[in-house]
């Protein structure tokens, strides 16, 4: 979809402009003439330099997870109340809390209204939705249950929301501090040894050795300044890029699931993720292979997806889905009992909702656990660096003291 810029006459003979997304000029001359106008000019909108650039890297003006989430929550609020779809879609539209919204929605709309169904005009903007939305509100208009299934994804979203804010936060905090603590110790390195090096030096003190660490890594730092901020900043372009290849995002999501500390807590929230989209489009009714095909792209983690479709592959192949998740290896003998339990009782949807709330308990408790545990280890080795810094500036200083009071300088 491409977006131009149009001039047209209304029924009035009044002009009007504006800009309309459309896969072509004819498409546009009938989107408007359907709306009682006639073109008299249409352009396709070139981008400018900048944002093209901002496109091309991924940085654009985007719909995040809030945008996403606050569609959905009103719109389950308004299907819910009867009113048709193209209706909400207008009163969104208008009461929308930023223009990417009113845009978003007036695209969907003008689909709808050119004859698509809702999902259709979804579909057109896959990149926004993702793949699960799309097949649980299909999934919707099929059963007739369109409401409920806005109602659930809106759960879905609320829940993993909550869900990675307190990841980050759990995160960001010792983050924060070992940069702080990385900040404060090149600053005395670079800008307050060096000072004290040549009063050292007149003072003719003996040295300790964590002060000539220090010193030696200061002058290193300082000689080679424009190589080391060169190499930082190739490493992080090219980890940049290298996470967005299929290879490297499931390096960076196997260190994840296998990294001390953290990786229980990524493990646990995957399982949680897994068992929450299992279960919202088992209960909208969709076929058990599609089913695992979308969740294995919505658990977050490439290798947890991959086990998934491992799993699919031997659910295809004559396999019990328990015996399938068993076999797959990254899967806990919990969730894979519950599967069992579910499978045989004909309760999947029961014991998905058993397997979530563990999870989901468990994930709570593991992000306190490590803020509770990150909190002394990081003092801890908060500690070590003030105490090594302490003693490669104050040992020295206290020799030269005992220089001076015995009339060594002068």
């Amino acid at each position: 979809m491409t977006m131009y810029n149009f001039k047209a006459i209304d029924q009035k003979g009044i002009e009007i402009s504006g800009e309309i997304e459309a896969s072509g000029e004819m498409h546009i001359v009938n989107k408007l003439a359907a709306r009682g106008y006639s073109p008299s000019f249409i352009k396709e909108k070139r981008k400018k330099i900048f944002t093209s650039f901002l496109d091309a890297i991924g940085y654009g003006v985007k719909i995040n997870n809030k945008d996403i989430l606050l569609f959905t929550r009103q719109m389950a609020s308004l299907i819910a109340a009867g009113i048709p779809i193209t209706s909400a879609l207008r009163l969104l539209a208008k009461q929308g809390s930023s223009n990417k919204i009113a845009d978003l929605t007036n695209d969907i709309r003008e689909s709808i209204e050119d004859g698509n169904t809702f999902s259709d005009a979804l579909e057109k903007k896959i990149k926004i939705f993702g793949d699960s939305y799309l097949s649980m509100v299909k999934a919707g208009e099929e059963s007739g249950d369109l409401p409920g299934v806005f109602k659930r994804l809106a759960e879905l979203m609320e829940v993993e929301s909550q869900r990675r804010s307190d990841i980050k936060s759990a995160i960001s905090y010792p983050i924060v501090l070992i940069l702080a603590a990385i900040g404060g110790a090149f600053f005395l390195i670079v800008g307050v040894f060096p000072t004290f090096t040549k009063i050292f030096s007149k003072a003719n003190v003996s040295l300790p050795l964590t002060t000539k660490t220090m010193l030696a890594l200061g002058k290193f730092m300082t000689a080679y300044y424009p190589f080391i901020i060169v190499g930082v900043l190739a490493s992080f372009i090219f980890l940049y890029f290298y996470i967005r290849t299929e290879s490297g995002k499931r390096k960076i999501d196997f260190l994840k699931i296998k990294a001390p500390i953290f990786g229980d807590l990524f493990m646990k929230s995957s399982l949680s993720r897994f068992a929450h989209n299992y279960m919202a489009l088992n209960t909208s009714g969709i076929p058990v292979y599609r089913t695992l095909e979308i969740v294995s792209g919505s658990v977050n983690n490439l290798v947890i997806g991959g086990a998934i479709l491992a799993a699919r592959e031997k659910i295809k192949e004559g396999k019990t889905i328990a015996k399938a998740f068993e076999m797959a290896k990254r899967f806990p003998p919990f969730v894979v009992h519950m599967l069992s339990i579910g499978e045989e009782s004909g309760k999947m949807d029961e014991m998905l909702e058993k397997i979530y709330e563990y999870y989901d308990n468990e994930v709570a408790y593991s992000i306190s656990k490590l803020t509770k545990m990150i909190e002394p280890l990081l003092i801890a080795v908060m500690g070590v660096i003030v105490t090594f810094m302490y003693l490669s500036l104050v040992t020295p200083m206290m020799q030269m003291m005992k220089v001076v009071k015995g009339g060594g300088l002068g």
